[in-house]
């Protein structure tokens, strides 16, 4: 990523860093990175606020968003599961694969999921494996982080089972 801002946020899962460029937020990152809020500090701006509402429980406007490093595939995943997947609710991912209209595409659909590059934003936390089970998680502390969202959210786990 050569053109893009960084600002650094502190939240409840820890230390986040989000970067965008002039189109949109492109990232969002557990590593902390140098600020940098000369390129998209609107939607640094507009990003901080939604994780700040998020938090609260709060449902804000989504940020606006660079998905130019996204496949097409990519791209209808993300938009199926940012209309139809909403705070407090999960899907499987033969479900989202159904919905984007891509039947058995189930583990295309997990690759999308393990590379968002927009995690919580695009909540790719929400997918669960088809028997309950929250599945893994690439982003920040792993499952436990998951975890922690999806309790955050209202979803009642047990032994790491949506029930």
């Amino acid at each position: 990523m050569s053109e893009h801002g960084i600002r650094n946020i502190k939240t409840p899962i820890g230390n986040l860093s989000i970067y965008a460029t002039n189109v949109g937020i492109c990232k969002v990152s557990s590593e902390h990175n140098i600020e940098n809020n000369k390129i998209g500090i609107e939607h640094l701006d507009h990003a901080e606020k939604w994780f700040s509402g998020y938090f609260k429980k709060k449902i804000l406007d989504f940020p606006k968003f660079d998905f130019s490093s996204l496949s097409n595939f990519g791209l209808i995943v993300a938009s199926t599961l940012l209309e139809n997947v909403k705070f407090g609710n999960t899907s499987t991912y033969s479900e989202l694969s159904l919905i984007a209209n891509r039947p058995g595409a189930n583990r295309a659909v997990g690759t999308i999921m393990k590379n968002n590059s927009l995690p919580i934003i695009i909540p790719c936390h929400r997918i669960i494996k088809k028997n309950n089970h929250i599945g893994n998680y690439n982003f920040n502390k792993g499952i436990s982080t998951k975890n922690w969202l999806l309790i955050h959210e209202g979803i009642i786990i047990k032994d790491s089972h949506v029930i």
